[in-house]
């Protein structure tokens, strides 16, 4: 039985290929609101990040980094390529709805228009964590990686004044990672950067063909496998629903930009599943690419650990604790399709189901 699983796995490894970002790993931001209306003292009381994943999870090792784009130009900024925030998720776990949310203060956010607020569901971790600085308002790319080694106000940008390329990279693994750039900027023919479409990921920007100009976004939320973008209205204490007038939705896995808007009545909803969510089939998530927990990602001692257990044998190197074999958590153990499934996360490709 051992030598046939091997064998399972040998061929799977032969035919392994893939390069999407897209769900390659086991958490993912979900929601994220950088520029609440203005108010006194708003951005520094309804600003959030919001995380979703398997329920549970632990983020050992995982990374919250946003990197400024923006530049000196108009006093706009001095630190094109700087890491601005190096959040260290280690010590945090999604809840038992799968999500976390972390907030830059403990007081109530109103995510509907009925009386009373609407605080985050009883299932979501919540953690109060003060950004500082605040969420990058214009320019900036955020990120979820694996293994960081860098600094904040660390320069990752050193080309001359900044030339939107990143010339160091200091982590082992990107997990998830959408960039913006502000709206006034690009249409003043100022520079400003975001790097997320180098690094495999996503550019929300209102830069691109088709979509409405002027705008710097407010809020970055998924959907199933949508993802949109928008200016947000409402007051400091929510709340807070879209414009209509400057809006983009994205396909979550191509970047593409697709032609449809938010339904009228959409609200954001901090430590809630999003509207829309429970009317949709969503992916597979699949476990981490740790398989042995060692803190390191995409190395061979993962493919070790893994063939060694999904062929009943012992967690390698013996002193680690490896994570289920059912890798792409469809409830079935010992399946070739966690081989297929591992293979392709571990070739940087998306998690999946079998035949699909």
């Amino acid at each position: 039985m051992k030598n046939s699983k091997l064998v399972v796995s040998t061929l799977a490894l032969a035919a392994c290929a893939g390069s999407a970002l897209a769900q390659r790993g086991s958490v993912l931001m979900n929601e994220f609101f950088i520029n609440p209306p203005s108010s006194a003292g708003a951005d520094n009381t309804r600003e959030f990040v919001e995380l979703k994943g398997q329920p549970n999870a632990p983020l050992t090792g995982i990374w919250l980094v946003q990197i400024d784009g923006d530049n000196s130009v108009g006093n706009d900024s001095t630190a094109t390529g700087a890491i601005d925030q190096a959040i260290d998720l280690s010590s945090y776990t999604l809840g038992s709805n799968g999500l976390l949310l972390i907030r830059d203060a403990a007081i109530d956010i109103d995510c509907s228009f009925e009386d009373g607020v609407q605080g985050p569901d009883a299932g979501t971790s919540v953690v109060v964590f003060n950004f500082t600085p605040d969420l990058e308002n214009g320019s900036a790319t955020y990120l979820l990686v694996r293994n960081f080694t860098g600094t904040v106000n660390q320069d990752l940008d050193t080309g001359l004044g900044g030339d939107g390329i990143l010339d160091a990279q200091p982590w082992g693994e990107i997990i998830d990672v959408v960039g913006f750039q502000d709206g006034d900027d690009v249409d003043a023919g100022i520079p400003s950067y975001q790097y997320a479409t180098q690094l495999g990921g996503i550019d929300v920007s209102d830069r691109l063909p088709g979509v409405p100009t002027g705008f710097t976004s407010d809020v970055f939320v998924r959907i199933c496998n949508t993802i949109a973008t928008f200016d947000t209205d409402g007051l400091s204490y929510g709340p807070f629903f879209f414009d209509p007038n400057e809006v983009i939705v994205f396909n979550a896995t191509t970047g593409a930009i697709e032609g449809q808007t938010l339904p009228a009545d959409f609200l954001l909803s901090p430590g809630r599943t999003n509207p829309g969510d429970g009317n949709c089939t969503t992916g597979p998530v699949c476990n981490d690419i740790d398989v042995n927990n060692d803190n390191s990602s995409f190395d061979p001692t993962d493919i070790d650990a893994f063939l060694s257990v999904f062929s009943e044998g012992p967690c390698v190197p013996a002193e680690a604790s490896c994570d289920s074999i059912d890798f792409n958590n469809d409830g079935s153990l010992f399946d070739p399709c966690d081989i297929d499934a591992f293979l392709l996360v571990f070739s940087e490709g998306p998690c999946t189901l079998c035949g699909v």
